[in-house]
């Protein structure tokens, strides 16, 4: 705040740059340095400064990461993905790097290279559903039903208890994503499990004359 006041931002960088080089995981911390820089225009301060780093550690993955970070919150989408790429490199198993990525791809439609993140992200997180459904939710934007059906039946069917509820809820998001001949698929599956157990539908109230 003190250089701030005195308008002396190039060094108000430099001190973020310090702090960053002792805490490179936090996240906030370097998301707050970037839109400080970009504020006050010390912007290509910032990113020439973790780009040497970069170069000078290849196989750090921490100058990567906030590089990759940095590049985010200015808004340089591509230039972020390029550099998780180096991060995810030397570090396949941190999830969140890929989390990261697989997000800024979908921004820029690279829904392909978003699809193949979340299906790796699902694995490395013990196949976790919620991974499989952002697949789904991927290929629903690109049209493919077949596929956005494959990964819904693999994140909430497959492997689970057969009941009627998970068939539902396939249906409901199939629905969403109109994909309605589908979702009555499903939905006749999830009638056809629940057999006599269905609940009936609830009676109509009476309107008032």
């Amino acid at each position: 705040p003190a250089l701030t006041r005195l308008k002396n931002y190039s060094e108000a960088v430099d001190q973020y740059i310090e702090v960053i080089d002792n805490f490179s995981e936090d996240e906030a911390l370097v998301t707050e340095a970037a839109l400080y820089s970009r504020r006050y225009q010390q912007q290509s301060k910032l990113v020439d400064f973790y780009s040497k780093t970069v170069a000078q550690s290849p196989r750090d993955y921490r100058w990567s990461m906030v590089l990759a970070r940095i590049q985010t919150s200015l808004e340089d989408f591509p230039a972020a993905i390029d550099i998780y790429e180096r991060a995810i490199t030397i570090r396949p198993d941190r999830i969140d790097l890929r989390i990261a990525r697989a997000g800024l791809e979908e921004r820029l439609f690279r829904l392909d290279d978003a699809a193949s993140d979340y299906e790796k992200i699902y694995q490395l997180a013990y196949k976790d559903p919620q991974w499989m459904q952002k697949v789904a939710e991927v290929r629903a934007r690109q049209g493919r039903t077949a596929d956005s059906v494959t990964a819904l039946k693999t994140a909430l069917i497959a492997g689970r208890p057969e009941t009627p509820s998970k068939y539902f809820d396939v249906a409901r998001r199939l629905e969403g994503w109109n994909m309605l001949a589908e979702a009555q698929n499903f939905a006749e599956q999830g009638i056809d499990v629940a057999g006599n157990d269905l609940p009936a539908a609830p009676p109509i109230a009476a309107q008032e004359p």
